[in-house]
């Protein structure tokens, strides 16, 4: 989706899983059975009125969007780390 997320040192262990029909990264807690800690999301920029439920914009770039899901209770990040934390490939290479 044209991404690259750098991840915490304490996060490197964790599952994490790519769905390519839904463009959804899920990073999940370890070994507890399915609960997941954060969901990225890529949608098209006409989408970013009607997000799921849950969803937050965080990125734009060009015609996609990008969103994050965090689970409830959260995992103590904010949302400028986030942006920190994400780069957008294509304008890495621009820049």
């Amino acid at each position: 989706d044209g991404y690259m997320l750098r991840l915490r040192e304490e996060w490197k262990t964790l599952p994490v899983a790519y769905d390519a029909e839904t463009h959804i990264l899920t990073l999940y807690r370890e070994g507890d059975g399915g609960e997941w800690l954060f969901r990225i999301g890529t949608f098209a920029a006409g989408e970013k009125e009607q997000l799921p439920s849950g969803y937050e914009l965080f990125e734009e770039y060009e015609d996609r969007c990008y969103a994050v899901c965090i689970a409830e209770g959260g995992i103590g990040f904010t949302m400028e780390e986030l942006r920190y934390l994400f780069n957008v490939w294509e304008r890495e290479a621009v820049a």
